[in-house]
């Protein structure tokens, strides 16, 4: 998914583009939806990168801690929208189950098994 958890140490996202691309744009939002920071993603198709942010606004202020996502915009040479694939990245704090079954709880965000692409330890 999209959204993650800020801590002290940051937060990260992962995202895959579907094809070259000209320009790519990653745009993060609080919880109530407001664009807090924009930059320069890679345009290099079909790899695997990582966006770390450290909570930073455009401004250069200290963000506090807590739930933020992420939007990654990409166009090719002709300004046409190329596909992305975003995951967020984060340390798995528990483990919570309701009628579905159990699910994860990265920091405070509660991913559903079924979206959970890969786990590993630090």
């Amino acid at each position: 998914g999209n959204t993650t958890t800020l801590t002290d140490e940051g937060a990260a996202w992962g995202y895959m583009l579907d094809a070259e691309a000209e320009s790519v744009a990653i745009n993060v939002f609080d919880e109530s939806g407001l664009l807090v920071y924009t930059t320069e993603g890679s345009t290099v198709p079909n790899k695997r990168h990582e966006f770390v942010w450290d909570g930073k606004n455009n401004a250069g202020e200290q963000l506090p801690n807590g739930t933020y996502s992420v939007r990654v915009g990409a166009l090719d040479a002709d300004d046409k929208t190329v596909e992305t694939q975003i995951e967020s990245v984060g340390l798995v704090t528990g483990v919570v189950t309701g009628d579905d079954g159990p699910s994860l709880l990265v920091g405070n965000v509660i991913v559903e098994m079924d979206q959970v692409t890969r786990v590993s330890a630090i």
